[in-house]
């Protein structure tokens, strides 16, 4: 495969995901109710996703352009501040991943909290930083994040059913007593508290996955560096634009592929604005499961 194939195929891969997010952060920030919605994490994770990708473009995807006398000044005048930022905007997105699962958890204790609220929030994110810590140990930020996810989901699913066992014996205990067979309720939170968390969950848990991913995929190619490196260089090329694409497409993978409910919602917009029409919603007609 040429350069200029190379080129084309992958530019046109970020050009989708730029787009797709763009419109994603338009359709977010229009919605009429956003109480169910980790908004803020979102935000987040669109924005830092989207510079990501263009620093990506500019990084690794123009200079195939260029000849060996310009790449190398570029490289030279570039090369270093290119890297920070890319990798700045790369880690900040499952960086997210540690105070989304502090979030959670801390809403299974303190359901009614405020602690992760408006610009309290805005700060927790905006306070991420790029340490050498940080970037010498990138691969154990996604495992931990993933870890607390799997916990968190079991802990859940234990407390969920020791839930269902109760209402049972409570139904058991009412229907030997009367004849009237009417159910406990089962859930005593609000139902925009229970989408907040799912989806709150949900975002974490897919955005470590693919993160985690990722960065297996590289420690593997640096542990077989010998293997990796007796591969044809159109294989080394096309296996390194691959991982990069799943950097490139990480809100598609999370938001699209990962959350039904969002992806009912880009259908359903994508095919208003193809029928011409401006689609109008209830605030509650759409909820994130």
């Amino acid at each position: 495969m040429s350069l200029a194939t190379f080129f084309l195929v992958f530019t046109f891969i970020n050009f989708l995901a730029i787009t797709f997010n763009i419109f994603l952060f338009i359709l977010i920030f229009k919605l009429n109710d956003k109480t169910r919605h980790p908004t803020i994490y979102i935000y987040n994770t669109i924005i830092a996703n989207t510079l990501d990708t263009f620093f990506i473009f500019v990084t690794f995807l123009l200079p195939l352009l260029f000849d060996e006398k310009l790449y190398i000044v570029f490289r030279n005048v570039f090369g270093s501040t290119l890297t920070f930022v890319c990798t700045f905007f790369y880690e900040h997105v499952f960086y997210l991943t540690l105070p989304m699962i502090i979030h959670r958890c801390w809403l299974i204790r303190h359901p009614e909290s405020k602690a992760f609220v408006g610009w309290k929030l805005w700060t927790i994110c905006g306070v991420l930083a790029l340490t050498q810590f940080q970037n010498d140990f990138l691969f154990v930020i996604p495992l931990l994040s993933f870890v607390l996810n799997i916990i968190v989901v079991l802990y859940l699913a234990q407390k969920r059913g020791e839930a269902l066992r109760r209402r049972r014996l409570n139904v058991v205990s009412i229907s030997s007593t009367s004849n009237v067979h009417q159910l406990p309720p089962l859930v005593t939170r609000s139902k925009t508290r229970q989408m907040y968390e799912q989806s709150l969950l949900r975002q974490s848990l897919f955005t470590t996955l693919f993160s985690l991913i990722y960065e297996l995929s590289g420690f593997l190619l640096r542990f077989f560096r010998k293997d990796y490196q007796a591969l044809s260089e159109d294989t080394q090329r096309l296996i390194l634009y691959a991982r990069l694409c799943l950097s490139s497409l990480l809100c598609f993978l999370v938001f699209f592929v990962g959350t039904p409910a969002i992806r009912k919602l880009v259908i359903t917009k994508v095919k208003e604005i193809l029928r011409g029409k401006p689609g109008h919603r209830s605030p509650t007609a759409t909820v994130l499961v």
